[in-house]
């Protein structure tokens, strides 16, 4: 006892769905919209803490360079110039 489909499955039917498959996979396999906002999103993010990672640590270093300089000084100073 086989089943009978209410209708009859033409060519153009098979085609149409032949395309419809080809499209979703097509869609599938690339990353959506919001995929790539989310990934450029997390790229931006990466590349501005690079940015203050790099702006930080030079302002640390020249900090760091003024206080060696001023303890230098303030040793010469206190070594050479003895007032009290």
């Amino acid at each position: 006892m086989a089943y009978d489909p209410p209708f009859q499955i033409s060519s153009s039917m098979l085609n149409q769905v032949a395309e419809i498959s080809e499209q979703i996979g097509r869609l599938a396999s690339q990353p959506s919209a919001l995929t790539l906002r989310r990934i450029n999103h997390i790229r931006s993010v990466r590349g501005s803490l690079a940015i203050d990672a790099g702006i930080n640590a030079g302002i640390n270093a020249g900090i760091n360079l003024i206080q060696r300089i001023g303890a230098r000084k303030t040793g010469y100073w206190q070594i050479h110039n003895k007032r009290g």
